[in-house]
């Protein structure tokens, strides 16, 4: 009976593994990396809160990774809730002095992403608010760079 037993595990092992190399479950899937690059200009970023969104349905946000500079390496604060939906709504903000914050071009963050195979999906980036060491607002612009894709096996 023991016997019977591990012998029909073993079969619904050898099934569920041929129909993930068939294309179903993880296999069916890719990540990507999404980096979010600001540019403050000559004004020193002491804080920012933007709004990352997307049409499809099927995206999902797996992760989220600080920036480059050292004001900013730690991942920014995000709303759970509407993380859960095509929406991301992210904030940071830096306590450094303006000579030790960034001014010009850097990557603010990096959002990971799982889509279906095969999909496209197309984000949309606002920027809500962005402020110096003062909390007197400055201008950014703002930019997505997908760099590379890795497709799942």
């Amino acid at each position: 009976m023991k016997f019977i037993a591990s012998l029909f595990l073993v079969a619904q092992l050898v099934q569920g593994l041929n129909s993930e190399s068939k294309g179903f479950g993880a296999a069916a899937v890719r990540f990507f990396p999404v980096e979010v690059w600001g540019d403050s200009g000559g004004y020193p970023l002491a804080a920012f809160q933007l709004v990352l969104t997307t049409q499809s349905e099927d995206v999902v946000t797996t992760g989220i990774e600080g920036g480059s500079h050292p004001a900013f390496v730690e991942p920014p604060t995000y709303d759970p809730r509407a993380m859960q939906g095509n929406r991301l709504i992210v904030a940071q903000f830096s306590l450094e002095s303006a000579d030790r914050l960034p001014t010009g071009e850097t990557r603010l963050f990096t959002v990971h992403v799982q889509a279906p195979r095969g999909s496209e999906p197309v984000f949309d980036l606002k920027v809500i608010a962005a402020g110096n060491p003062d909390g007197v607002r400055i201008p950014l612009r703002c930019k997505l760079v997908q760099p590379s894709v890795v497709e799942s096996l």
